[in-house]
């Protein structure tokens, strides 16, 4: 995200649909989280906000301003950013900001994992809708057994190959299945070890992210509940902060325009609309790229904190593109190297992290229809990000 630094009183335009508000009392203020405006933070070397407000509408002309992960990474692993982050917003934003977070900070929970491998198994058994309910009760009352999952780690600890591993957690699985009447009008066998074999994949899984994980998956809400702090507007758009005696007043009067107050004194307005206006330095490419039979486009390689680079690329397989994770503001990208956006009809999507797959939401917005090339639990992840 180019930044230019644009200052109007007291208030810094950091690229579309983001402006970022200079408080003596409450510190820096963003209205607007687009993805990567942590880059224009660190570009122009501001102070990190104390405060992110989420107007009513979080999606403008085809761009997502509700991106809180590269903001709520900075809070845990930069030294420069405050410990705690206040974010205001409605309570049904609050509810999809913790779901985002939820895959991007920790992955899937363990429940998902497991029925995500069991997905092509269950659309083979072709179940009536009654027994995909039963049998999506009964992944959750298994995932949820600890008592399974400690048989499994013990089962593990004997080094077995796969293969065997699935033959003993048949036995420990099955007195949960025989309790399900309608499983006998099937083969049992078959659903046994179909159902064994997503665990164990499920729970080999889950072992390898437990090493690498921020905290237990009981303890997510906690984790984030350190980090930040919600505040909610009410039915009339208002919402007030304190700090250390001083008191803010925020009015959302309309989509993406807010009144500031402090007592009964207005002391500032903040108009996304302003900042939507074309102030990027991006140029696009004079000529359209000549597609390759075969080769690779980088559009960029670095990191997601980085305001000076980027992290996508694009394959070309007998003159056809495949884009490999999409960042944010990608038509820009594409646009600048000489690509058109609907010449990417693939998609390969590595994993759940906004600088990888930002792009990919932007296309859906814009109605081009993709075809997503990951595993089903990245897939489902996605789904349940994006929903």
């Amino acid at each position: 995200m180019k930044s230019n630094r644009k200052v109007v009183d007291r208030q810094v335009t950091l690229g579309s649909d983001c402006r970022l508000v200079r408080d003596e009392d409450f510190g820096n203020i963003l209205f607007g989280c687009p993805p990567e405006v942590i880059k224009s933070i660190y570009q122009i070397k501001e102070t990190f906000p104390s405060n992110i407000v989420i107007p009513q509408r979080v999606f403008r002309k085809g761009r997502n301003i509700f991106d809180m992960e590269f903001i709520t990474y900075s809070v845990i692993f930069s030294q420069k950013s405050k410990k705690t982050l206040d974010i205001v917003c409605s309570e049904a934003q609050e509810k999809r900001i913790r779901a985002i977070l939820q895959e991007a900070l920790f992955g899937p929970v363990f429940k998902d994992i497991f029925s995500s491998f069991l997905f092509y198994s269950i659309e083979k058994l072709h179940f009536n809708k009654r027994q995909t309910v039963s049998s999506n009760k009964l992944i959750g009352r298994i995932a949820s057994d600890q008592n399974i999952f400690s048989q499994f780690k013990e089962i593990m600890s004997l080094k077995l190959n796969n293969d065997k591993v699935v033959l003993k957690m048949q036995p420990v699985l099955r007195p949960y299945l025989e309790k399900i009447p309608w499983i006998k009008s099937f083969a049992k066998n078959r659903i046994y070890n179909l159902i064994s074999e997503a665990y164990v994949r499920a729970a080999m899984l889950k072992l390898e992210m437990d090493v690498f994980s921020l905290c237990h998956e009981e303890n997510h809400d906690e984790f984030i509940n350190k980090i930040l702090s919600f505040h909610h507007f009410n039915e009339n758009g208002r919402v007030s902060l304190t700090n250390n005696g001083s008191r803010l007043k925020i009015w959302q009067t309309k989509h993406g325009i807010f009144k500031l107050y402090k007592g009964a004194k207005l002391c500032d307005v903040v108009d996304l609309k302003i900042s939507e206006k074309k102030h990027e330095t991006w140029k696009a490419a004079t000529t359209p790229l000549e597609m390759p039979e075969l080769g690779i486009t980088f559009l960029g390689s670095g990191t997601g904190f980085d305001p000076k680079t980027y992290t996508a690329s694009i394959i070309w397989i007998d003159g056809k593109a495949i884009g490999i994770d999409l960042l944010a503001n990608c038509e820009q990208h594409f646009m600048c190297h000489g690509i058109a956006s609907n010449d990417i009809t693939h998609i390969f999507l590595s994993h759940m992290h906004a600088d990888h797959d930002a792009g990919i939401l932007e296309k859906i917005l814009w109605g081009e229809k993709s075809y997503l090339l990951t595993s089903r639990p990245i897939f489902d992840s996605f789904l349940r990000k994006t929903e």
